[in-house]
């Protein structure tokens, strides 16, 4: 079978959605370790803490990891309701 214009559009739009989703994933966590005045270095699949010996108590990280879940939660539900609207789901 040979790729069609719509199936590589299709391909080109799923990768670059999948990699802003990451990559929005990973800033919303960082946003929290910023909020909570935790000084860190953002880097392309991790943050860093930049004072290794910092410990950070439960309650902090519960919003930390929770917040990057959060987004992914939010933009799934976002798309949903989209395509729910647009009646393609």
């Amino acid at each position: 079978m040979s790729p069609t214009k719509s199936n590589i559009y299709l391909t080109l739009i799923s990768f670059s959605s999948a990699w802003i989703t990451y990559f929005a994933h990973e800033a919303f966590h960082w946003f929290a370790y910023s909020l909570l005045k935790i000084k860190t270095h953002f880097k392309l699949n991790t943050i860093e803490i930049l004072d290794n010996n910092l410990l950070i108590p439960d309650s902090k990280q519960i919003i930390i990891y929770g917040s990057g879940i959060g987004f992914t939660f939010f933009q799934a539900f976002l798309c949903f309701y989209v395509l729910k609207r647009k009646q393609i789901f």
